[in-house]
């Protein structure tokens, strides 16, 4: 989640500043006696694909001097310098955007000191600095050019996807003699963490049919399911995995039409259903996204099609049901 942070916070910095094919650059001031926070924190940018500088610390070093002409030589977004002296961190963190450099104390609770918490107490120093710019609407002090909106910038280390309101066409498929059927489908989502909820309904625009020699079989369903959602809690990314787990409640239409003489017949089946599901969503747009899922549906009880008294086909022993929509998301 640290490592994840930081790369889109980065990245957002450099997209501006920067040629779209460079990797995002940060320039870390090196000190020798420090073994616990630098050398994670490095090893950690890099396997992320960022373009990490090490600067070796002056012998006659004077901050924020050196800091700042640390970032201006590496061309780099920003440069931290973590001096730890016994049980206490200080944070330096020169920003090239705003042109100002920044320092935090940080007085440990226990005896030693956490590196993860260390290097993500910098990135948030970075990212609240950054948002006086849309606060106040001025033009930035510093050397490169504004970064994204306050909206943005402070959702990067925050969950964007709190709710999301969904509108799919669907494609409803039962093995047992049946095409698939066309509908549409609606869902609202609340997820406070990694897990919520979702409620979600749709119905059959364009039904199953199945065709013999004794005339055609019709098949509607309409479902209204309520599962939990499984996301990742984490900053905004463009390709968003989604899981859900839950049960439907299915009305199910058959209508026989028979050639002639034979009456037609039309019953209606309601049943429920364990239902799972899996989504992928791409970002379009920063609260848009467009999503592609599958589902799986095993409900209780599945009918028979009958034309002219017999029966032609099976429905509803196993429901195969895909979604392409678009997903409007929420903070």
């Amino acid at each position: 989640m640290l490592c994840a942070s930081i790369l889109s916070l980065v990245l957002a910095y450099a997209r501006v500043g920067f040629a779209a094919d460079e990797p995002p650059r940060v320039a870390l001031i090196e000190d020798r006696d420090e073994t616990t926070i630098l050398p994670r924190l490095r090893a950690e940018l890099a396997g992320l694909g960022i373009d990490v500088r090490m600067v070796a610390k002056n012998e006659n070093e004077q901050l924020p001097r050196d800091l700042i002409e640390a970032a201006r030589a590496s061309a780099a977004v920003a440069a931290f310098r973590i001096v730890v002296a016994g049980d206490r961190a200080d944070v330096w963190i020169a920003d090239r955007v705003t042109g100002k450099v920044v320092l935090r104390e940080m007085l440990p609770r226990g005896p030693q000191i956490d590196g993860r918490v260390v290097a993500l107490r910098a990135v948030e120093l970075l990212r609240v600095s950054l948002m006086e710019l849309d606060v106040v609407r001025r033009a930035p002090q510093g050397e490169m050019p504004p970064p994204p909106t306050l909206t943005e910038t402070s959702g990067l280390l925050q969950d964007l996807e709190r709710f999301s309101l969904t509108a799919d066409s669907s494609f409803l498929w039962s093995p047992g003699g049946c095409g698939p059927g066309v509908g549409v489908a609606a869902a609202v989502a609340w997820r406070p963490t990694w897990i919520g909820a979702r409620l979600s309904g749709g119905s059959m625009l364009a039904p199953a049919t199945i065709t013999r020699d004794e005339g055609r079989g019709e098949v509607t369903t309409r479902w209204l399911a309520l599962d939990a959602v499984l996301q990742p809690r984490r900053a905004r990314i463009a390709w968003r995995p989604r899981a859900g787990l839950g049960v439907a409640a299915l009305g199910t239409n058959l209508r026989g039409v028979p050639v002639q003489p034979y009456p037609s017949n039309q019953q209606t089946v309601y049943t429920f259903s364990p239902m799972v599901s899996l989504d992928l969503g791409y970002a379009v747009l920063t609260h848009v996204r467009i999503g592609l899922g599958v589902a799986y549906l095993r409900p209780l009880r599945s009918v028979d099609i009958l034309v002219a008294g017999a029966p032609v086909g099976s429905y509803g022993r196993d429901i195969f049901l895909a979604n392409l929509g678009v997903d409007i998301v929420l903070p």
